[in-house]
């Protein structure tokens, strides 16, 4: 049995620039946050009930500047730049934990655009990702701090327009390559925590497109093709080099047609779907793939819309046995019929 009580306290700004330096444009700005979040647990399990009240606050801010550096009528130059700075802090009245610690990391972005016409281009870039460390408090007592996350990405590609711009294509491939990975731990049920993976690989493909097949019909879709793998990762309870990462599907796709006229009436199909996911670390648990379908019908005007849907179609079941812990099961949602009004003052 777990009770929960969570109280969040956000607040973020982001001030920007944008501008033109002759043929170049620039992008440069800066973003701030803090946070205060105050989290309560109760869990009853076999072995008693543990108690968790945690105070988690914390502030950063992110300095960054983008420039496309126009080389060539044809070749353009994409360079980025962003430093971030962050303090974390957990105190736990019930553990008498009192931690604080400040993450600092600069990541650069370079890239080539080569524009083989005036609606069309190719691309390759490479850039480097960043996310902070944290804290834990239901974890073993060295495992309270986990580190930061450092992921080196190279992705080539294309964006066009095509056919008198009706169709609109982008494709992409990519490669990650990810230095202490951040995953979640899990020791019994209710009692996760996120803790580092050495190593980790990710690879794959992703594609979209929308075409206006008339004035009124839209065609859209998209795919995506990804593996990711540890390299190294290990715990207590074993080895995980060459596992798939967890709750990350091998490939998800959605395809739709959608309606709309002058005169407001609007109609959208769309049929969606997931490929085989593993829902442990171990990869012992699987959830297999799986495709739903939706649709929605209404009439739009300027002050407001009406909207009647059905959600899962076929009231496919696809439940998660045996996720994380393999104690647990996620409960798919079955269809669901309703009504949508959405009123502009």
């Amino acid at each position: 049995h777990l009770e929960r009580n969570y109280r969040f306290r956000n607040l973020t700004q982001e001030f920007r620039y944008e501008g033109k330096i002759g043929e170049h444009s620039l992008v440069a700005g800066i973003d701030a946050h803090r946070n205060d979040d105050d989290r309560n647990l109760e869990i009853t399990n076999p072995m008693g009930v543990f108690r968790v009240e945690e105070d988690v606050d914390g502030h950063g801010y992110g300095l960054f500047s983008h420039l496309n550096y126009r080389l060539t009528p044809r070749f353009s130059l994409d360079t980025g730049l962003r430093f971030d700075r962050e303090t974390k802090g957990l105190k736990v009245a019930t553990g008498n934990l009192d931690v604080e610690e400040t993450w600092r990391h600069i990541s650069p972005k370079i890239g080539l655009t080569y524009r083989l016409d005036s609606k069309s281009a190719i691309y390759v870039v490479y850039a480097e990702g960043y996310r902070s460390g944290g804290f834990n408090t239901a974890a073993p007592a060295g495992a309270r701090v986990y580190d930061e996350e450092l992921i080196d990405s190279y992705e080539i590609g294309y964006k066009g327009l095509l056919f008198d711009d009706r169709l609109r294509l982008n494709a992409s491939l990519y490669y990650m390559k990810i230095d202490d990975m951040q995953v979640q731990e899990f020791q019994s049920v209710g009692t996760g925590y996120t803790t580092n993976a050495a190593e980790a690989t990710s690879r794959g493909i992703e594609l979209d497109f929308q075409a206006y097949l008339t004035d009124e019909i839209v065609g859209y879709g998209s795919l995506g093709i990804n593996n990711t793998e540890f390299d190294r990762f290990s715990d207590f309870a074993g080895d995980y080099a060459g596992n798939a990462n967890p709750l990350a599907p091998d490939y998800n796709f959605n395809l739709g047609l959608q309606y709309r006229d002058a005169k407001g009436y609007f109609a959208q199909l769309e049929w969606y779907g997931l490929g085989k996911t593993y829902l442990d670390k171990a990869n012992s648990n699987t959830r297999d793939a799986y495709s739903l379908i939706d649709i929605k019908v209404g009439y739009e005007t300027d002050r407001f819309d009406v909207y009647g849907y059905v959600t899962n179609l076929t009231d496919k079941e696809y439940d998660s046995n045996g996720a994380y812990t393999g104690e647990i099961d996620v409960i798919s949602p079955p269809r669901e019929i309703g009504a949508q009004l959405t009123y502009r003052f």
